[in-house]
């Protein structure tokens, strides 16, 4: 889990992972958050429990990761944005 979200601090240029969590909709941060969800899930990870270590709740985490899906189709830099942080990951 630490992986993920050090490459989408990386990734998104932000200095912490403080960044990533905070309560906004600006669009890059939920971005990062989705990823970050959507991750944490292909890992193994549960909505519920990655809602509960990320500090939402599996709706949250469940609709971040069906909008995200979105904009990978839809989002040429979000889909490049996405695939180097899989790729990261999967190392």
């Amino acid at each position: 889990m630490v992986e993920v979200i050090d490459a989408v601090v990386h990734e998104f240029g932000f200095e912490d992972e403080s960044d990533i969590w905070e309560r906004t909709r600006v669009p890059y941060r939920c971005w990062a958050r989705w990823i970050v969800w959507s991750l944490m899930c292909e890992i193994g990870l549960s909505a519920k429990q990655t809602g509960v270590r990320t500090g939402r709740d599996h709706s949250s985490v469940l609709n971040g990761i069906t909008r995200l899906r979105e904009e990978v189709v839809n989002n040429a830099d979000i889909r490049g944005i996405f695939q180097r942080v899989s790729a990261i990951v999967d190392e």
